[in-house]
């Protein structure tokens, strides 16, 4: 057994687990117990984020030099003291003083997020080369898995017990897998693969100068947009409205996550070979987009305002478009400069990682602190409303810069051309389709700018690359997997 992606595996399930077991309890304590408002709710739950970018970003640049285990370990140890003060915060009775260490303890679990998931996704691209397309989507469907253990674990709980037992019964569990972890994550991890000392620096900006990167780390920003802003309003609404006891909050919290695993397995490798990576995505922005307007229930579309069937099927239905949006985001960018920075591997490894985790930190950022304000001013409705509106126009202006519309096209012919040759054999099927993709592409190439060509051939590559790992990878991918 891989006792290094094992263990990368558990920590990140762990972490993302211990930033999302307060969401079923923790808001409705707050303002029931402690008089605080929707909106302090709602930035004291993004200011996880604000710690996470900020130090996602120092950590990408110097992780090489003090050691990515050293990071981990630190980031646990920090991300286990939060917890463990969070616990006491039910016996702060005074408002000022609840809001104030609420900020601190928040503030240093998002350092500790961003160290641990930098460190692991650094390892992962250190170890693994050859396979990190793999091992990454096996990372980020243990960040879904923790994204819903995290509510059912804390909703449960507490449930049954007090406020400060999810805490630190979580602080517990952690602490015990850290021998564990010590024992498997061997020096080979700190290696700093630069086979130049002389070679020139790879910075943040010289990356993202990239368009595939950019719009990589844009695209992982309003993923978390979504998946976030129902942190502080998603739990009271359903404990006011429908009267959900807390355990069935955190089962409604998980149910995105649940289908956001099983969606990546059986859906995204059946897309992957059939359409650019370019469809897929916006495909799956389409797909989040229809779903916040059956979360809300929309107002705009007229939906009945008190529907827990949609607010249902709207959350499987963000698992799911969720699952063609964020696994490819990091082998797209490895893809986007194949053939690049050379003598600086392990250093693009580690800032990609860096890119990842700040984008996904925005969004956090403002996913949760704009649904409190939306909430407090236009309602629950209105809220997913807007985020929807702001998701097509997203869609949009990424198919624009990104010639989404020409992608389309030529997978659209794929399809047709497989549908007409769907009486004969499916392998056959498929190659043909891909010829005709190719063909296409070459057409088309010449009536566009050069910086036009070497995006599409950068994408055409991702995609091959991809459908590959998926085929190579489907029984450890199942088991795993957003």
């Amino acid at each position: 057994m891989d006792w290094v992606i094992f263990w990368l595996i558990i920590v990140n399930v762990m972490s993302q687990s211990s930033f999302s077991l307060m969401a079923p309890f923790y808001p409705s304590m707050a303002k029931d117990e402690k008089g605080v408002g929707s909106t302090v709710v709602g930035v004291l739950m993004a200011s996880l984020s604000v710690s996470f970018v900020i130090t996602s970003c120092i950590i990408g640049m110097v992780i090489s030099k003090i050691g990515r285990r050293l990071v981990l370990y630190s980031g646990i140890f920090i991300g286990v003291g939060s917890m463990v003060g969070f616990g006491f915060m039910i016996w702060i009775n005074n408002t000022v003083l609840f809001i104030i260490l609420s900020f601190t303890l928040r503030l240093l679990t998002g350092v500790a997020s961003a160290m641990i998931c930098v460190a692991a996704y650094a390892m992962v691209s250190i170890k693994y080369p050859e396979n990190v397309q793999s091992k990454i989507a096996l990372l980020e469907a243990a960040n879904g898995a923790g994204l819903f253990i995290g509510p059912i674990f804390g909703g449960l709980v507490y449930q049954y017990t007090h406020f400060c037992v999810p805490f630190f019964a979580f602080s517990g569990l952690f602490m015990v897998c850290v021998p564990f972890m010590m024992k498997s994550l061997g020096p080979e991890l700190d290696r700093d693969d630069n086979t130049h000392n002389d070679a020139p620096k790879v910075g943040y900006f010289k990356l993202l100068k990239n368009k595939r990167v950019l719009f990589a780390g844009i695209n992982q920003f309003w993923n978390m947009i979504v998946f976030c802003s129902g942190q502080p309003i998603f739990g009271p609404r359903l404990q006011d409205k429908y009267h959900f006891p807390a355990f069935a909050v955190g089962a409604m919290f998980a149910v995105p996550c649940i289908a956001y695993i099983i969606g990546g397995p059986v859906l995204l490798p059946l897309i992957t070979k059939k359409f650019e990576p370019r469809t897929t995505k916006i495909v799956g922005f389409f797909i989040l987009a229809i779903c916040c307007f059956i979360i809300g229930p929309s107002k705009i579309l007229g939906f009945p305002d008190t529907s827990i069937a949609m607010m249902s099927i709207g959350l499987v239905i963000l698992g799911l478009g969720a699952a063609f949006t964020i696994i490819p985001i990091i082998p797209e960018m490895l893809d986007a400069v194949e053939g690049q920075f050379l003598d600086s591997r392990s250093e693009v490894s580690d800032k990609f990682s860096g890119i990842f985790n700040m984008a996904g930190g925005f969004g956090q950022i403002c996913g949760p602190s704009t649904a409190g304000l939306l909430n407090d001013k236009v309602g629950f409705n209105m809220t997913f409303d807007i985020i929807a509106l702001l998701l097509l126009a997203h869609v949009l202006i990424y198919m624009i810069v990104c010639d989404g519309f020409r992608s389309v096209s030529r997978s659209m012919k794929a399809t047709c051309m497989r549908c007409r040759k769907s009486s004969g054999d499916v392998r056959s099927s498929t190659s043909t389709s891909r010829k005709l993709l190719e063909e296409t592409t070459d057409e088309d190439e010449e009536s566009i700018t050069k910086n036009e060509e070497s995006y599409d051939a950068g994408a055409n590559a991702s995609y091959a690359s991809t459908d590959a790992s998926f085929q190579n990878n489907d029984n450890a991918y199942a088991i795993n997997t957003d």
